[in-house]
């Protein structure tokens, strides 16, 4: 249970990067 709770927390945290890698252009001030 915690080693998937682990992958899923990195998943996450892939997610948020990749998110703010691709609407980055869009938030430039």
């Amino acid at each position: 249970m915690h080693i998937y709770f682990c992958i899923l927390n990195s998943e996450k945290k892939l997610f948020f990067i990749f998110s703010i890698i691709f609407l980055w252009p869009f938030f430039d001030f």
